[in-house]
């Protein structure tokens, strides 16, 4: 007896199947009938769009392996992958399975998904200089967005962060038992950040731009090193573009001076010899 079609994919009240989700993780149930005594396992399935505007769908799609067992009816979880860059919307299309087709609904989700790199700047220069520097910016997301500007960033003191997480929690070790839950609570009292000594003040020289998904662009950025910094320190600092964040280290360098030259590259004078006799 052949079990092509054992296999019955069911629908309630004649409502259509439906995945939500991201375009790259969709998701939902459907109800699966085996009417046949031996077990079956589920692997592919068809779809075919019905409006035209699902760039990319694959005709066939595999999944992760759905086992029915025999003379079984199940609710079993369906997931499947579109384009990632599909926009946001509600897409009606046919799925098959087994020889059978069904009404199914796609709601896919709005995604802002910003990705930079370099994901952190090293800025090396005196207080009050500023530097040029590049970050690409791409939009992996299904949505496009626009960037106007960027905020000026707080600079923290990393050593006097250090000092004042030592200074605080050593105390705090001593008193509380030495459970997980006294080190959470030790932790939780200091502070995140040393104190802000700074702003960043931050420009971007080709001014606002959009993005649509799957574009990227480069951005440059002209960063002024605030004043007051003290050398050879270091000094760091956030700030949020969208959904991303962009670090920054400061290492500021102390007045600029003309390197001496090599003893043995100095030029020596010999010494005049005296007119005396």
């Amino acid at each position: 007896m052949s079990t092509a079609a054992s296999v019955t994919l069911l629908s309630a009240s004649n409502e259509p199947i439906r995945l939500s989700g991201p375009p790259s993780a969709l998701s939902g149930f459907v109800r699966l009938r085996n009417s046949h005594p031996r077990s079956r396992v589920l692997r592919h399935m068809a779809l075919s769009d019905r409006s035209g505007k699902l760039v990319g769908l694959a005709g066939r799609h595999a999944f992760r392996p759905i086992v029915v067992r025999g003379l079984e009816e199940r609710v079993a979880p369906l997931a499947i992958a579109l384009d990632r860059f599909t926009p946001p919307g509600e897409y009606t299309v046919d799925l098959a399975v087994e020889g059978q087709t069904r009404e199914a609904v796609l709601n896919v989700e709005e995604t802002v998904a910003l990705r930079l790199a370099p994901k952190s700047l090293v800025l090396m220069g005196r207080p009050g200089e500023t530097i040029r520097k590049h970050v690409d910016v791409s939009n992996d997301g299904n949505v496009p967005f626009e960037i106007d500007g960027i905020a000026d960033v707080e600079l923290h003191d990393d050593l006097a962060e250090a000092r004042t997480v030592g200074r605080v929690i050593g105390p705090l070790l001593e008193e509380l038992p030495k459970s997980g839950d006294g080190i959470v609570a030790a932790l939780l009292a200091v502070g995140s950040r040393g104190p802000v000594v700074g702003h960043l003040r931050i420009h971007m020289t080709d001014g606002a731009f959009r993005l649509a998904p799957g574009q990227t662009a480069s951005l440059e950025l002209a960063i002024t090193i605030p004043d007051g910094l003290a050398p050879h320190r270091r000094f760091s600092g956030r700030t949020a573009i969208l959904a991303a964040d962009l670090d920054f280290i400061v290492a500021p360098q102390g007045a600029h001076r003309p390197a001496r030259a090599p003893q043995s590259e100095r030029r020596h004078t010999p010494a005049r010899k005296s007119g005396k006799r």
